[in-house]
């Protein structure tokens, strides 16, 4: 097997922590934690990269502008300018119009319309009206009512067993 479910790492290059003393075993995640702070590093650096470029406002051609005010787009101050952002997002969205099935996927992704997301906002919606529920119970007096006779049954004595079949026995 040459790669894991998903396409990250790579079995073949996995070794067994078996034998290896506990200074082998340390120096070894160190290393891997020292990899992994690396990674992270670089990702975080790309990523601010990224967002720093899609403020970025190019110099457009008129066709360019034209399709994104068709798109209902308005550009930044007097000069109507557009960010790469804005132009990435227009793009993408023109591609979805055209039959771009994953385009398509990215725009209700992006827009929070897609089905997980969906799926988390009715299941937060749930759990909200359960805890609504819970106070409600709460404040109408019931729990109060089931204290207190649970208060009464064990005042009386009446937690004991009547008579001996009543009793667990092992």
């Amino acid at each position: 097997m040459a790669s894991q479910k998903g396409g990250r790492g790579n079995v073949e290059n996995l070794t067994a922590n078996v034998g290896l003393t506990p200074e082998q075993m340390r120096e070894r995640n160190s290393k891997a934690g020292k990899a992994s702070v690396k990674a992270r590093r670089v990702r975080k650096t790309a990523r601010e990269e990224m967002l720093n470029l899609l403020q970025c406002v190019p110099q457009l051609d008129t066709k360019t502008i034209m399709s994104m005010q068709q798109l209902g787009m308005k550009g930044q101050g007097r000069a109507n300018k557009y960010t790469l952002g804005q132009i990435a997002r227009a793009a993408l969205l023109q591609n979805a119009m055209h039959g771009d099935v994953g385009a398509n996927r990215l725009v209700l992704e992006i827009s929070g319309e897609d089905a997980k997301t969906l799926s988390l906002k009715a299941q937060m919606e749930h759990e909200k009206e359960l805890v609504q529920m819970a106070q409600t119970a709460e404040s109408d007096g019931f729990m109060d009512a089931l204290k207190g006779a649970a208060g009464e049954v064990f005042a009386n004595g009446m937690d004991e067993p009547q008579n001996a079949e009543d009793t667990i026995t092992e």
